[in-house]
């Protein structure tokens, strides 16, 4: 694990997902942790299925570090660690940033590219013999939000409705449907999370509204009260109560 710092490093990414939608997907999940300066995702064979997250504050990107290491994330298990050099985002809004050599640049990302060609060919013909050539990684099962370690909140009907297992998301824009998994990047990395139902919306309307199920009452008031504030898009902000029963 390398040193923290504002920046988090994704791998084993799906590199299907065309590169705004996987932008899109990542801003969903990693933003319930803090702002985010930058999202820096490419395709090139070297760099895909990869990316990196900037947070304004290491306190942030270490929070998302901890609460989605081993996140199911189209199915593929993500890999977390921090990024091992400040990123010009970050240099430029404490004032270290400092133009680079366009030239000498260009000449280090075509090294590196040889470096990970060389390096791919060499794995071809030491590890081709079959599984257990690689060394699998441990990881941390089940991580979890250190909030969920506090007492659980008293049973009363307050302002977002009488506790229950099922959260009702109200009036969030109808455009998200079309974005596969939209909803599920937000809701699932809350634990207990079982399944989202969405009713059919009223013809010609913008908006819709959801049911968010998970195990017990105790997750669906974590994921409520973790999703207060929560922006969507910048025009919509998470708006969530419990269901009626």
């Amino acid at each position: 694990m390398n040193p923290p710092r504002e920046t988090v490093y994704v791998n084993n990414l799906p590199d299907k997902l065309k590169k705004d939608e996987l932008k899109t997907d990542l801003y969903l999940l990693f933003s319930q942790y803090g702002p985010i300066v930058d999202i820096v995702a490419m395709k090139t064979p070297r760099t895909r299925g990869q990316a990196f997250i900037v947070y304004r504050e290491t306190h942030q990107a270490a929070a998302a570090l901890k609460a989605l290491q081993g996140f199911s994330f189209f199915d593929k298990e993500i890999h977390l660690d921090f990024a091992k050099v400040k990123s010009d985002s970050v240099a430029k809004l404490d004032g270290t940033w400092r133009k680079r050599n366009v030239r000498e640049a260009y000449k280090e990302r075509l090294r590196k590219d040889k470096e990970f060609e060389k390096s791919q060919q060499a794995k071809k013909g030491k590890l081709g013999a079959g599984p257990g050539a690689v060394a699998k990684r441990d990881r941390d099962e089940g991580v979890q939000d250190a909030r969920l370690l506090q007492p659980a909140e008293k049973k009363m009907k307050t302002d977002a409705g009488e506790p229950n297992s099922i959260l009702f998301l109200m009036n969030f824009p109808q455009a998200l449907l079309a974005h596969a998994d939209a909803l599920k990047v937000i809701f699932s990395p809350f634990p207990g999370f079982k399944e989202i139902r969405v009713p059919p919306p009223k013809p010609g309307s913008a908006v819709a509204d959801a049911f968010i199920e998970y195990e017990n009452e105790k997750q669906a008031t974590h994921a409520l009260n973790g999703l207060k504030g929560f922006a969507i898009t910048k025009e919509y902000t998470v708006n969530l109560k419990y269901a009626n029963k």
